[in-house]
């Protein structure tokens, strides 16, 4: 399965691409550091590259859901 499929068939309002290899809930991101994101796995913090194609609609995203 491609990640392009697998973007379609998850619900818009809850999962985010946010690079070529990464979709993420967007309810999990806890901070914007510089081109990554930061998520908590199993208590351990995460980053996830932002891809530049990505930015500005996560940012967009963020400010309108104010997370």
């Amino acid at each position: 399965q491609t990640m392009k499929s697998l973007e379609t068939k998850l619900p818009s309002n809850i999962f985010m691409r946010v690079h070529r290899s990464y979709i993420v809930n967007i309810g999990q991101i806890k901070a914007v550091v510089g081109n990554s994101i930061e998520i908590v796995e199993s208590g351990q913090p995460k980053h996830i590259p932002i891809g530049k194609n990505y930015k500005e609609d996560l940012i967009t995203i963020i400010e309108n859901n104010k997370l």
